[in-house]
C-alpha cells in the first residue's frame, strides 16, 4: 500500500503540473504552447501519513526551516540559506522572501510554467520550464528577465557554472551556453543513458548528469565524452519525468553529493556521497519525506517542498 500511496502521489503531482500548463505526458518535449494562466489550479495532495520513518541518524543533515503551506502556486523551491529563498510554479507565478519564508513578495515575470531552477548566490538565479522558457533574476526574485528558450522544448533542469556557462536539459536532451544564455548548443549524451534525473555544471567544461536509474556521467570536456559512475542504488529513482525529484552537487572532482527520492517506492529520501569521483558512495536516509528537492552549489541546503505545499530546509554541517 505505500508503494502505492507514493505512485499515486508522484502521478498526481505530474498531472497536477502537466494540466495546469498544457503539457503532454506523452511527448514532453512536443508540448503545444500554453497560456499566460492556466486554466485550473490543482493543489497537490498531502504525502501518505504513513511513510515509513528510516532508523538511521540524519548525522550532520539537521531541520534548518520549515515553511508553513504556502498560499500560492509553486511546482519548485529553492533556498540559499536559512533567509533567502525562491519559489516558481504556474504560468510563471514566482515569489521570493528574504526573512525565512514568513513573507513572500510576487516577483515580475511573464513565461509558462517552471519546473527547474538554479541559485547561484543571493541575487542571481535562474528557472527553467514549459517551451523551454528560461528566465533569470540578478535581485533576489524580484524581477526576471528572458533569455532565448532552450531547443528542449518542455525543460526541468538547469545548472550554471557562473552567469555565462551553464546547461539545461529536458528528460531526454541536454544543451550548454557560453554566452549567458543568449543561444544554446545540443550536448550529445551517452547512449546507454535512462532518462535525465539531475544535472550539475561544477565549473565550465566539467559536468555530471544523473540517469533515473542512479547512474552518474561524468564529463570532464564539456560532454564530448562520458565516464559511467553507479551510485549503488537497488532499483530506479521514483519520480515524475517532469519534475525534478533528485539533485547532484560536486564541491570538486573528487567530493559530490546526491539526494534523491524513493527507489523501490519505499517513501525514503537518501543522500548518497563520495569523496573519490564517485568510485564508491556511502548512503545515508534522511528522516524527512519525499518531495521536489533543490540543493545549493556548495551542498550546504537540501530545500524539499512538499505535497501539501510546505517547505522544509535542511543545513548540512560536518
Amino acid at each position: 500500500m505505500k508503494t502505492n500511496r507514493l505512485t499515486v502521489f508522484a502521478g498526481f503531482l505530474l498531472a497536477a503540473a502537466l494540466a495546469g500548463c498544457g503539457g503532454n505526458a506523452a511527448a514532453p518535449v512536443e508540448e503545444p504552447p500554453v497560456p499566460d494562466e492556466p486554466a485550473e489550479t490543482a493543489t497537490p495532495v498531502p504525502l501518505p501519513t504513513d511513510t515509513p520513518a528510516p532508523t538511521e541518524d540524519p548525522g550532520p543533515w539537521k531541520r534548518a526551516l520549515q515553511v508553513d503551506p504556502v498560499k500560492f502556486a509553486v511546482t519548485v523551491a529553492g533556498f540559499y540559506d536559512e533567509t533567502t529563498g525562491i519559489t516558481a510554479g504556474y504560468a510563471g507565478e514566482v515569489h521570493y522572501t528574504s526573512d525565512g519564508g514568513k513573507s513572500w513578495p510576487a516577483g515580475a515575470n511573464r513565461s509558462a510554467c517552471r519546473f527547474g531552477m538554479d541559485i547561484l548566490d543571493g541575487q542571481r538565479a535562474w528557472t527553467i520550464g514549459n517551451q523551454g522558457n528560461v528566465r533569470y533574476t540578478r535581485d533576489g526574485g524580484k524581477t526576471w528577465e528572458a533569455l532565448a528558450d532552450v531547443p528542449t522544448g518542455l525543460s526541468q533542469f538547469i545548472s550554471m557554472a557562473d552567469e555565462q556557462t551553464g546547461w539545461a536539459a529536458s528528460s531526454s536532451r541536454l544543451v550548454a551556453t557560453a554566452d549567458g544564455g543568449q543561444t544554446w548548443t545540443p550536448v550529445t549524451l551517452p547512449a546507454e543513458l535512462k532518462g535525465i534525473a539531475a544535472i550539475d555544471l561544477r565549473v565550465p567544461g566539467e559536468g555530471y548528469v544523473l540517469d533515473g536509474l542512479g547512474v552518474l556521467y561524468v564529463s570532464g570536456d564539456g560532454g564530448t565524452s562520458w565516464t559511467a559512475k553507479p551510485l549503488g542504488l537497488e532499483g530506479k529513482i521514483s519520480a515524475p519525468r517532469d519534475l525534478p525529484m533528485a539533485a547532484v552537487r560536486f564541491l570538486d572532482s573528487r567530493n559530490g553529493v546526491a539526494v534523491v527520492n524513493a527507489v523501490k517506492g519505499d517513501g525514503t529520501l537518501r543522500e548518497m556521497r563520495t569523496s573519490d569521483g564517485g568510485d564508491t558512495w556511502v548512503q545515508t536516509f534522511l528522516p524527512e519525506k519525499v518531495g521536489i528537492l533543490f540543493l545549493t552549489r556548495d551542498a550546504g541546503y537540501l530545500t524539499i517542498f512538499r505535497g501539501d505545499n510546505s517547505i522544509v530546509v535542511l543545513r548540512y554541517r560536518p
